[in-house]
Order: C-alpha cells, then sequence, then structure tokens
C-alpha cells in the first residue's frame, strides 16, 4: 500500500491492513489497540536475537509463527469495558472472524442450552484481528530485512 515501514504505520494504515473498519479518532480505543499491536510486533522482530531467528538457517522463513498467537493474546485488553470500546470503535461485530464463531444464541452443542458469553465472543474477534495483524507486520519487517 505505501513504501513506510510497519514501525511507521498510522491507526488507519493499520486498520487496513487487518482489514477492520477505521478507528474513530488518532486516540479512540480502536486506534491505541492497533498502535499498541504494531509496537508490540515490531518490538518482537527488532528484538529478535539468535536463538529466536535459529529456525531461518533450517529455511523456516516464518520464524515468528508461534510468537504471533502470544503476541495477539497480549494485545486483548483486560478490562471488560475496554474491550468492548475496541470492538465497538473498529466495528468489529462485521469482521471475518465472527463468521468462525458460535451465533449469538443459546449454545445446545453442550447440551444444557447456557447463554453464550457475548464478551468471550467479542474477546476471540480482537483477539483474531491482533494475530491477523501481528502477522502481517511480521511478515513485512522480514521482506524488509530480506
Amino acid at each position: 500500500m505505501t513504501d513506510l515501514s510497519p514501525q511507521d504505520w498510522t491507526a488507519y494504515h493499520l486498520s487496513d491492513e487487518a482489514g477492520v473498519q477505521g478507528p474513530d479518532n488518532r486516540e479512540s480505543p480502536g486506534a491505541l489497540f492497533l498502535l499498541a499491536v504494531r509496537d508490540a510486533a515490531v518490538s518482537y522482530y527488532t528484538e529478535a536475537d539468535e536463538v529466536r531467528r535459529g529456525t531461518v538457517e533450517a529455511g523456516d522463513d516464518e520464524w515468528w509463527h508461534d510468537a504471533t498467537h502470544q503476541l495477539a493474546d497480549d494485545a486483548v485488553p483486560l478490562p471488560t469495558h475496554r474491550r468492548w470500546q475496541v470492538f465497538t470503535d473498529l466495528c468489529l461485530w462485521s469482521d471475518e472472524a465472527v463468521l468462525d464463531i458460535p451465533a449469538l444464541t443459546r449454545d445446545v452443542s453442550a447440551g444444557r442450552g447456557e447463554e453464550v458469553d457475548m464478551t468471550a465472543q467479542a474477546t476471540a474477534v480482537i483477539y483474531e484481528v491482533a494475530h491477523r495483524l501481528t502477522w502481517i507486520i511480521l511478515t513485512e519487517l522480514s521482506k524488509e530485512a530480506a
């Protein structure tokens, strides 16, 4: 999209890369979430030492694969209210990850008819967005280094 390095991507560029709605403004919860994901991924990449990159010699071009899960998990805001602010700011109800999450109805798979936890579903979507964005950033950083 642009010649900017991932560490210079704005919240709006990050939202485009992640395939989500742009945040309301540069200081909104969604913008701060996207920037935190960016900063964590860039930090992980720049601090990677020979131990982390050890599989590169073995031909593994995606040596950061396992780290993306941890980085995405760490990016999810802990306070419930903050999660919902991120979810709504980035309009994540329309994200493709929603399709992989059970419908917002009763969970009959367990046979108990329990209500599905909507916050858990919103959290799962936020995690998927963070994972997708982390992967994109680490891929781009690796391309720059090549």
